[in-house]
């Protein structure tokens, strides 16, 4: 029953959700038992729809996992509550840490049930239900996918460093079935292996049906287009940069290889993205940051290659990033910001655009501008490049490249390219250990308030971290997972 009503809940939200596609304006009856919501391929696409949705949750990626928990792990905002601050400092036994991590993990793992639910379906009637078989693999490649992307945040949060040396010993639960079943524990390898096997599957079907493959992102966000010129009726298949599409996928398994240590897939997947090139365009392009931030865009859509599309996600800004009582930040004046941040190179696109200062109670502070919002009734393409928060970049694809290249000159090279899209100027690293220090530091001021850089100093195993006033130790990287988890076990 609980099932059920977190099905009803999801397709209600479909429902009630402003979007710019089908896929998120579906209108299923309140009252659709289960059996029902799989008899058509509607309700199968409504179904995977309703992953999407759950993605968007505010203890998953609508804030908890981009922009604020995760960010207050990597010392980004400023903050005088006393249990954020113990939150912080890695105190994993505070009520406030249980709660927060607790939260995160029972949300993820909801997906994770729907996602299942979805694949055990269309295992068992797929091929009745969904006789193209473009289709059915449409959707099973990237439930596949969000499963991996679920499973693979579980282990960058619950599970050990990959450099601490007693990771082996630690268990994890993979789950591959829907409901309140009992969920199994794997070892570290065997629950990495099961993820990436999870990957891989997507990939290859998504490769031989996703949409991207022939067209780009633009003219996927054109239905009219799609009809007219392709003859694509169901916009379900449109859209794509908000769907696990292909390049995506590749740009997972870039991300989950480097975490890993396994450079040279790490290198092979982000350069394929980087190379890749559709109607003459390239897939995400990051010299177009300047025409992105002339339009407001501040999430850079022109570079993304995953994103949640969020209707609403103005109502969030506000309370978080323009309210005057509220406002994250973590310096006050604009010096302080340069100086932190960008290494005082004034040119740097980002700090012009993206940085302002505002009203603070009775001060001034410094905040960020990513996610602020156009007015989507005075621009026709707000809800389809505003709306957004990024998942996986271009840029972090260029960032794996410059770190896994097999010589210090392709890796300069890589790097050049990147701080040019950006406005700065060439800097030339004399040793690999120099060039990895500038990636972590464009990691910092790219990904800002998009919830990447903890899991960059987990990564490498960081004994220190900018505006930490302590060294930390490798164990602390390891979030203990929730006491509700002992059962399991």
């Amino acid at each position: 029953m609980r099932t059920l009503l977190i099905y009803m809940l999801l397709l209600l939200q479909v429902i009630l959700s402003v979007s710019c596609n089908k896929w998120l304006d579906v209108k299923p009856s309140s009252e659709m038992e289960r059996e029902d919501l799989y008899s058509s391929e509607g309700g199968f696409e409504s179904s995977l729809s309703g992953c999407y949705i759950a993605l968007k949750g505010s203890m998953l990626y609508g804030q908890s996992l981009t922009m604020t928990t995760i960010e207050y792990l990597a010392q980004h905002w400023h903050t005088e509550a006393e249990d954020v601050e113990n939150f912080m400092d890695f105190d994993w036994e505070a009520d406030y840490s249980k709660g927060q991590m607790s939260s995160i993990f029972s949300n993820m793992y909801n997906v994770v049930n729907q996602v299942n639910d979805l694949l055990i379906q269309l295992e068992k009637k797929g091929e009745e239900v969904i006789p193209e078989d473009e289709l059915r693999n449409l959707i099973k490649g990237e439930a596949l996918a969000m499963r991996a992307f679920c499973h693979f945040d579980i282990l960058r949060l619950f599970g050990p460093s990959p450099k601490d040396p007693n990771k082996a010993s630690v268990q994890l639960p993979y789950s591959e079935q829907s409901g309140k079943e009992f969920r199994p524990y794997y070892a570290y390898d065997v629950y990495c292996e099961k993820m990436l096997n999870d990957l891989h599957q997507a990939s290859t079907l998504l490769e031989q049906v996703d949409p991207v493959m022939e067209m780009s992102f633009e003219t996927l966000n054109n239905p009219s287009k799609l009809l007219d010129e392709y003859k694509i009726i169901d916009d379900f298949q449109a859209y794509r940069r908000l769907r696990f599409n292909y390049w995506a996928v590749k740009a997972l398994e870039a991300r989950i290889a480097l975490y890993l240590g396994d450079t040279e897939t790490a290198y092979e997947c982000a350069k394929l993205v980087m190379d890749a090139r559709v109607e003459n365009a390239p897939v995400g392009d990051i010299s177009a940051l300047s025409a992105d931030f002339a339009n407001e865009y501040y999430s850079l859509p022109s570079e993304t290659l995953l994103a949640l599309n969020v209707f609403d996600l103005e109502d969030d800004i506000q309370s978080i990033f323009r309210n005057a009582q509220t406002v994250l930040y973590n310096w006050e004046t604009p010096a302080e910001v340069l100086t932190n941040l960008f290494d005082n190179e004034t040119s740097d696109s980002r700090y012009s655009s993206l940085w302002t200062s505002m009203d603070y109670q009775t001060q001034r502070k410094m905040g960020i501008k990513k996610y602020w919002q156009l007015d989507a009734e005075e621009n026709d393409d707000a809800a389809i490049y505003g709306q957004q928060i990024p998942l996986l970049r271009m840029s972090e694809m260029y960032l794996i490249a410059i770190e896994t290249a097999s010589t210090l000159a392709e890796g300069n090279a890589l790097l050049d390219e990147f701080r040019r899209a950006r406005g700065l100027q060439t800097k030339t690293c004399a040793t690999k250990e120099e060039l990895n220090a500038e990636v972590l530091k464009e990691y910092q001021k790219e990904f800002y308030a998009e919830g990447q850089m903890f899991f960059q100093y987990k990564r490498l195993g960081a004994t220190n971290m900018n505006w930490k006033n302590r060294a930390i130790e490798i164990s602390e990287y390891q979030i203990p997972l929730p006491e509700t988890e002992y059962n399991y076990q």
